[in-house]
């Protein structure tokens, strides 16, 4: 089996069997608008947190610098959900990832590829 960029190769002894397991990188937790990475990538997901009172807004874009250029998503969760967002999104990502986060007390985690 051929290791390709992003795999972790697991092997179960008792077993014999291999199998590839796709890994991502992780944002760590984000409170406002920030640049994730400034470098092609694929963006898997976007996990969005709230205070458990207001609502949490997050774009996402394209872009190494800034709010704008192509958006690769947007998540809206309602304050009472506490927690939403997208998971196996799978985005082509060309000039990187940066965040728009809004609302009180809201949070991301954005989970990716390079």
């Amino acid at each position: 089996m051929t290791k390709r960029a992003g795999e972790l190769s697991t092997n179960f002894p008792k077993t014999f069997n291999s199998e590839s397991v796709q890994t991502t990188l992780s944002s760590g937790i984000v409170t406002s608008d920030s640049a994730i990475i400034t470098e092609s990538g694929v963006l898997v997901a976007i996990i969005v947190f709230t205070d458990g009172v207001n609502d949490a807004t997050v774009v996402v874009y394209d872009n190494d610098s800034a709010a704008s250029g192509t958006v690769l998503g947007k998540v809206i969760v309602k304050g009472a959900d506490n927690m939403g967002g997208e998971l196996k999104i799978n985005a082509r990502v060309t000039n990187g990832i940066f965040v728009d986060v809004s609302g009180t007390g809201a949070e991301v985690l954005i989970r990716y590829i390079i």
